[in-house]
């Protein structure tokens, strides 16, 4: 990674962090827990899951790689595209990343979602790697390291608009 590269994960890294915080500090409980329907999320399970996910994202790249000689771009391009858009092409999350009510409310979830990205933040500060040779396998398919860190500054703002879809819901409380 070089220093130019590593200024702009960061910055990403930061901003978005930021956003993804300001749409959810000052929630009641009430908001935080509404659902638009049973089998929707709620905004403190989208936390919680985004926080689960990123950690997850970051081990991939961190620790569970398999180290390649030459970076296979074509395969994790492919793979990332299919993730592109949320509206046209709909993911489901793995079950290992569905919230299961293990931080407490939004609170804790809120706090393990910092955590979590002052880790990525952390790693992105020290990592002289070459991300395109750490292959790794995620839901949307074999991708490398890079990519896959692409995914993790984008998955908080693919919530984003999950959540502000929430809070224009019908019934959301005021």
């Amino acid at each position: 990674m070089t220093e130019g590269e590593r200024a702009v994960w960061l910055e990403r890294l930061k901003s978005g962090r930021d956003a993804f915080v300001q749409a959810v500090c000052g929630l009641s409980e009430s908001q935080a827990r509404f659902k638009t329907c049973a089998d929707r999320w709620s905004i403190e399970e989208i936390v919680e899951h985004v926080a689960i996910t990123e950690r997850h994202l970051l081990a991939s790249i961190s620790q569970n790689y398999e180290l390649v000689e030459t970076a296979e771009n074509e395969v994790s391009s492919a793979a990332l595209n299919k993730g592109r858009d949320r509206k046209a092409s709909p993911l489901a999350a793995p079950e290992r990343l569905y919230p299961a009510a293990e931080f407490g409310g939004l609170a804790g979830a809120l706090e393990h979602f910092f955590a979590s990205r002052e880790a990525t933040i952390q790693f992105v500060q020290g990592c002289e790697a070459d991300l395109r040779l750490r292959m790794t396998n995620h839901p949307l398919g074999r991708m490398h390291g890079r990519d896959v860190l692409k995914i993790v500054i984008g998955h908080p703002a693919r919530h984003l608009e999950q959540i502000a879809e929430v809070k224009a819901a019908a019934g959301y409380p005021s």
